[in-house]
């Protein structure tokens, strides 16, 4: 099994026991990790990862999510429009990475594989206990797994998670969304007569601990 250290140094104190379903206990910190991080799962599809808990001798998958990334040219994101705004497409610009979304100028990354500029995501609420038994979760491929283990220096607690790759039945998100997001864009031809952008836009996203709200008119 290849094994994997994190040190949160940014949790807050939490004295917890090996004991607990959560030893951790910070429900609202998301923890990312990079693909650098990751090597052995460079040769998946993005999609194709799973993530489980062990807790008290049984798996529970838990939901993980993969953000592929890409290096771009800095106006990317404003596409056919980056001359009006000042930043027209060139060999010259600065190149940064940015999410790439098949909706949107950035587009799907041109590597699909877990390469090493995209990033797992999953809730430190999720981590569990040190595995320690012989039987791994139904619907993984065997021989891929790789322990997680997600310290806290300040205050001792200790959790783990554990990637597999999915062998065709299961999904990254088990079936658990921790996030809605509600976006309403109103598109107009061109820029409206204040100049904010191409869209009209109203975006929410909400958790079960914070709401984010964003309009641009």
């Amino acid at each position: 099994m290849n094994k994997i250290l994190l040190s949160a140094i940014g949790l807050l104190i939490s004295f917890a026991s090996l004991g607990q379903v959560n030893p951790l206990n910070r429900p609202k910190d998301p923890v990312v990790i990079s693909g650098s991080n990751l090597n052995s799962f460079s040769a998946f599809s993005s999609t194709s990862l799973v993530g489980f808990k062990y807790v008290q001798g049984a798996w529970t998958q838990i939901p993980i999510q993969v953000d592929e990334r890409a290096l771009s040219d800095i106006a990317a994101p404003y596409g056919p429009m980056a001359a009006s705004v000042g930043v027209p497409l060139s060999p010259a610009n600065p190149k940064i990475y940015f999410y790439c979304d098949p909706t949107t100028y950035i587009g799907v990354d041109p590597n699909t594989f877990f390469d090493s500029d995209d990033e797992l995501v999953f809730m430190a609420q999720d981590a569990g206990e040190q595995f320690t038994g012989t039987t791994y979760p139904a619907g993984i491929t065997p021989g891929t797994s790789q322990q997680i283990t997600i310290t806290n220096p300040l205050s001792g607690g200790v959790g783990y998670i554990y990637l597999f790759q999915n062998a065709g039945s299961l999904l990254p998100d088990a079936g658990i969304k921790y996030v809605t997001y509600a976006s309403n864009l109103a598109s107009t031809a061109g820029f409206p007569a204040n100049k904010t952008g191409v869209n009209v836009e109203n975006t929410q996203i909400s958790t079960a601990f914070y709401t984010w709200h964003f309009a641009a008119e």
